[in-house]
């Protein structure tokens, strides 16, 4: 993470501003690569479709001046890079309407309205579902007990724990029929202010016939 910088006018063009210091940060994505550019009176503004609420970015070179840079950025990704549109780095949840989250939601266009609604497109990716960022997804379940560290969210330093373990075994009744089945964990999430941990279990199950 880096302090707060702008873009201003220099000699050669647009350069950086010292960042200023800073103690505290909100991880958000309003901190991130991103945003909006409006700086084009011929166009209407362009939101980046990786992150529509980022610090800002320009179209064109000469309008980076008085734009403010990314305080939260990907490993070996620098500010000079202000023409990328690629996922910005953070730890919240993607939002559906997104790139590249919205590109997974399948084909909702006439066809389909006339032939499936309101089933789901054919072309529909189950991935749509995964609201975390691709880096931080997982292939299967976490299963708990897995070592977290989290670097540099701390004054203190290092925060260091496993992932809850905590199996779950449910039973369902349904129709006077009774079903075992077991939960799995599906996300964590991490409040170091309040320093808890929040874990999200889901099972699913086949419901009875005259149920469905």
């Amino acid at each position: 993470m880096i302090g707060d910088r702008y873009w201003r006018y220099g000699a050669d063009g647009p350069v950086l501003s010292r960042p200023q210091p800073f103690s505290r940060m909100p991880l958000c994505y309003e901190r991130a690569l991103g945003g909006v550019a409006g700086h084009d009176s011929e166009t209407a503004p362009v939101p980046n479709p990786f992150n529509p609420v980022g610090t800002g970015h320009a179209l064109r070179k000469q309008h980076l001046p008085g734009t403010a840079a990314p305080n939260i950025e990907q490993p070996g990704a620098t500010a000079s890079d202000w023409a990328r549109q690629c996922p910005p780095a953070g730890f919240g949840p993607i939002a559906r309407h997104w790139t590249p989250r919205r590109g997974l939601a399948g084909t909702f266009d006439a066809a389909w309205s006339r032939t499936r609604q309101p089933l789901l497109p054919e072309d529909f990716d189950e991935r749509f579902y995964f609201s975390a960022p691709a880096d931080q997804c997982f292939k299967g379940f976490l299963r708990g007990g897995e070592p977290m560290i989290l670097h540099g969210l701390s004054p203190d330093g290092d925060i260091r724990f496993p992932i809850p373990s905590l199996p779950l075994d449910c039973r369902t009744s349904m129709a006077g029929q009774t079903q075992s089945h077991t939960g799995q964990l599906h996300g964590i999430l991490v409040d170091t202010d309040a320093m808890l941990v929040a874990c999200l279990w889901q099972s699913r199950l086949r419901c009875h016939g005259r149920d469905t």
